[in-house]
């Protein structure tokens, strides 16, 4: 996982390149995190859904839709 210090310095690097902090959360969770898998491109969103157990991930998806 990225550090939150990276996070934070990678935000104030691009922050002013959005209008909205939302579009800069959909940016940055889009664009590619190479440190994240450096022989691979992969988004922090995939990485993110990546790492979750199934059952993580179906718990997320029952709070969020109410399944």
């Amino acid at each position: 996982m990225v550090k939150i210090e990276k996070w934070f310095h990678t935000y104030q690097r691009f922050r002013s390149e959005f209008k909205t902090f939302e579009e800069f959360i959909h940016w940055y969770n889009k664009n590619s995190q190479r440190a994240l898998k450096p022989k691979e491109t992969e988004s922090s969103e995939n990485a993110f859904w990546n790492i979750l157990a199934v059952g993580e991930k179906f718990g997320i998806r029952v709070r969020l839709f109410r399944l």
